[in-house]
């Protein structure tokens, strides 16, 4: 376009950026940024500088992302939530801990109020989180952007609380979430506990976000294939959910009840750069729970498993007259 001298304008330039973002183009981004800045009548403004803080965030490009920050500040653009949610993924992956803490402080200091989608970035940095003291600083930025999520996630850590009570207080921090962000929330506190070894709360929270239709496409099934689509799940919920399945499979197979001739599951082919690492654990979940399920090889991100290959599995599992 540039070198045809086609005419270029704002919402031209952030629309190539944005999907510069959507497709890992970290390169080709820079270089639309770089010819804004060269451009008299195009100079880059606040959707071109999130957008920018996007595709570094997702690439965990820290370095870049705090120079970005630098730059903004100098040119006048202002900071807003968008960008701070940016920033916090980008520093939470890095495990730069107590500089997202610090992004954080400056943002609710410029009256930038925390939304959902941020507060579910938080809560991911949770999910990341290996030693103590990194969680309690991460922690303590949730409880001031959202008090109600940290009483759930407190509530869940008590031994004696009743599967009722959790699911009461579940339903509430659900309701009062942005639809977009539910889905996440859920995803991230079965990634926390099964990181905290609590599987069973884990697999809890799966149900609930089962019951309240957070994954409405889940479990697909017609006469031929049952499948479980595990690509709007994170590592961990993913993990549950094939736990989860397996241990049905396992029951049906055992009551001989009727099943289809092919069962997968799917991953998603990880196509853009950053998305890669669901399949890619998915497929070492499987191997480690000896699942019967192998990579397909026409098409990317699906498991696959016959009829046959179930039925064996679930038998090789059965204790033998000889040794009950």
């Amino acid at each position: 376009m540039r070198e045809n001298s086609w005419p270029m304008d704002f919402i031209l330039y952030n629309t190539l950026l944005n999907m510069c973002v959507d497709l890992g183009l970290e390169e080709e981004a820079e270089m639309l940024f770089g010819y804004m800045k060269e451009s008299e009548n195009c100079k880059p403004d606040s959707w071109s500088y999130t957008a920018m803080l996007d595709i570094y965030g997702s690439g965990r490009n820290v370095d870049k992302a705090m120079k970005l920050l630098e730059e903004m500040s100098e040119v006048g653009v202002e900071l807003n939530v968008m960008d701070c949610t940016c920033l916090i993924q980008c520093l939470g992956k890095a495990r730069r801990v107590d500089d997202m803490v610090r992004v954080f402080g400056v943002a609710v200091g410029r009256g930038i109020k925390p939304d959902d989608r941020l507060c579910g970035c938080l809560l991911s940095v949770v999910a990341l989180c290996e030693n103590g003291d990194d969680e309690v600083k991460v922690i303590a930025c949730l409880e001031q952007a959202n008090p109600k999520l940290i009483a759930l996630i407190k509530l869940l850590e008590e031994e004696k609380v009743s599967f009722e009570t959790v699911q009461d207080e579940f339903k509430c921090v659900i309701s009062e979430t942005a639809v977009e962000a539910r889905r996440p929330f859920c995803n991230c506190l079965i990634d926390i506990y099964r990181n905290r070894g609590h599987h069973a709360k884990a697999h809890e929270l799966l149900y609930l976000g089962t019951l309240y239709g957070l994954y409405p496409g889940l479990h697909n099934k017609t006469e031929a294939e049952w499948c479980l689509d595990v690509q709007s799940l994170f590592v961990g919920a993913a993990q549950t959910a094939l736990e989860e399945w397996m241990g049905t499979l396992y029951k049906i197979v055992q009551h001989q009840e009727e099943l289809p001739k092919l069962f997968s599951a799917q991953t998603g082919d990880g196509t853009h750069r950053f998305s890669q690492g669901l399949a890619n654990s998915f497929a070492s979940y499987v191997k480690k729970l000896t699942a019967p399920f192998r990579q397909s090889e026409e098409k990317a991100g699906w498991f696959v498993a016959t009829r046959e290959d179930l039925v064996s599995w679930v038998e090789s599992r059965v204790p033998s007259a000889a040794t009950t």
